[in-house]
């Protein structure tokens, strides 16, 4: 191997390095309420709309948490997530990485 393949070879691995270096994890959370009642929902679907295979459920005390690995060259992206339960107004958000974030759902009317 030449010096123009052996320094050919280095940039190519350091230039993956580099790239596979770029992925972030997405880390938010939150909680969810009824915007009428203000009381917390539990049970509720939260889930990353870029990857449906990340989600969650609300615990008893309507909070939640996702983590995800996202690309993101130099800085993490929000997380859009979709909120969705029985009985209300489906919801999509964004959170900053590392953000909790209060969602307030409206009920369905009756």
């Amino acid at each position: 191997m030449n010096s123009l393949q052996k320094t050919s070879l280095v940039l190519i691995l350091l230039s993956s390095l580099f790239i596979n270096g770029c992925d972030c994890i997405q880390e938010v959370s939150g909680c969810v309420i009824n915007k009428k009642t203000k009381s917390r929902i539990s049970g509720v679907n939260v889930m990353n709309v870029t990857k449906e295979s990340c989600s969650t459920i609300t615990d008893s005390t309507g909070c939640f948490e996702l983590h995800s690995i996202s690309g993101g060259l130099f800085r993490c992206p929000p997380m859009k997530i979709k909120v969705e339960v029985n009985g209300y107004k489906t919801k999509e958000v964004k959170i900053r990485n590392l953000k909790s974030k209060l969602i307030k759902l409206k009920p369905l009317k009756k």
